[in-house]
């Protein structure tokens, strides 16, 4: 039986704005470093393939889809009639060790996810597709990753909130093994949503979980499991939706977290060390703005991390030390009238291509976006910010991403200063 083990967590907030790469003050207008490409069917989970292509799923269209790094795409279409159980709905997809593509399928009906598609497929650089299905009679997978050790693993989402998630483990065969993540939170909390999964640099898989908000005192979490299902989460301090998870370039795992019910002010970037020590870099709400939403986050070539604000229709760059830029998507990624609520929501996942240049799925524009995994905004602007150790207040002058000119305005400012102004 797996052992389940308590984590200690300890956080430390750091405020470090972020600065929009096209709205800066007297900036000259550039062009975006974005290019998209037309998609139909709803664009969801995107990779790179061992082919070096990109790959990603369609989910209203149960397809998945090839595009080379200069947009010629390909489409695979889910054989409907000549499966069963049939395939369910397409959504994230990731790069197996055997050379082939996998990724999860959401089931047709949460209320009979076993009989309606609910599983893991498998997809060969020339199409052939093959799924795999969990025992477990709720199972209706979302995130996936290729793990250290050979095999892939699968977060899978309980439909009928009865319940909790569990992790699986696949091996490049087929075979299944599940670790519910039921023993470690005592039964107490019967809807425990698991949501993304990354391989760590620790030789470990970790994850993210949040409670429902059917739960009173919701919670959330940064989970970590061994290659044999031994588990240990970490609880932040205060309840956040938690979103992507990715390996980072400083052996760390790096986060997405925003508010449960949309407050723009706990946006964040969250980085965790493999010890389960948690720093959050909050981005910061531009005056009259809605949430950021960040949701996947993946490493890019360059060094630093790239993560997609679907709310706020923006690729956004952290560094490792927590310095943040953000690029304006060009498609507007509005959802239309009678498609739930009329908000932004644009690009939602996010790879790093084998060309150099980050891509991303825009679902609700119907695009595949490129951006240039070096791109650096232009232009000048001044930036005010608080030390939040000394609450010494500066201001820095910055060309792109240098800065020209740092100087101190304050000293000792209140804490309840962060971001002070933008322009």
């Amino acid at each position: 039986m797996p052992r389940i083990h308590f984590g200690a967590f300890l956080i430390a907030s750091l405020i470090v704005p972020c600065t929009l790469a096209e709205s800066t003050a007297n900036a000259q207008p550039m062009p975006s470093p974005i290019v998209e490409f037309p998609v139909a069917g709803d664009p969801q989970g995107i990779t790179t393939g061992p082919d070096g292509n990109i790959w990603f799923t369609e989910y209203s269209a149960r397809k998945i889809g090839r595009m080379t790094s200069a947009g010629v795409i390909t489409e695979f279409p889910f054989p409907f009639s000549s499966v069963s159980p049939p395939f369910g709905r397409p959504y994230a997809i990731t790069a197996g060790p055997d050379g082939n593509l996998w990724f999860t399928m959401i089931a047709l009906d949460p209320k009979n996810p076993s009989g309606s598609g609910g599983g893991v497929g498998r997809i060969t650089p020339t199409g052939t597709l093959t799924t795999f299905n969990s025992a477990s009679c709720c199972s209706s997978p979302s995130g996936i990753a290729a793990g250290p050790d050979g095999n892939l693993w699968v977060i899978d989402l309980d439909t009928t909130l009865s319940s909790v998630g569990s992790i699986m483990r696949i091996t490049p065969t087929g075979s299944i093994t599940t670790f519910p993540l039921a023993p470690f939170f005592g039964g107490q909390y019967q809807n425990l949503l698991p949501e993304a999964i990354s391989a760590g640099p620790d030789g470990n898989v970790w994850f993210t979980a949040v409670t429902g908000p059917q739960i009173p005192q919701a919670s959330s979490y940064v989970g970590r499991i061994t290659p044999t299902g031994s588990e240990t989460v970490f609880k932040l301090p205060f309840p956040r939706i938690l979103w992507g998870i990715t390996s980072g370039p400083d052996g760390n795992l790096w986060f997405t977290e925003s508010g449960r019910f949309g407050e723009p002010d706990q946006d964040a970037i969250g980085q965790i060390t493999p010890a389960g020590t948690i720093t959050e870099f909050p981005i910061p709400k531009v005056a009259n703005s809605s949430a950021a939403r960040p949701v996947a986050i993946v490493t890019g070539p360059d060094g630093n991390l790239w993560f997609t604000e679907a709310d706020a229709n923006k690729i956004g760059r952290v560094t490792t030390a927590g310095v943040c830029v953000e690029f304006a998507v060009p498609t507007s990624n509005r959802r239309p009238t009678g498609f739930g609520p009329n908000i932004t929501n644009g690009p939602f996942w996010i790879t790093n291509g084998p060309d150099g240049n980050m891509w991303f799925s825009e679902p609700i524009g119907q695009k595949i976006g490129r951006i240039a995994g070096t791109a650096a905004p232009g232009g000048n602007a001044n930036l005010v910010w608080r030390q939040t150790q000394t609450g010494d207040l500066g201001l820095w002058s910055l060309s792109g991403l240098s800065i020209r000119s740092e100087n101190q305005l304050a000293a000792g400012v209140s804490p309840v200063w962060q971001v002070s102004a933008v322009g």
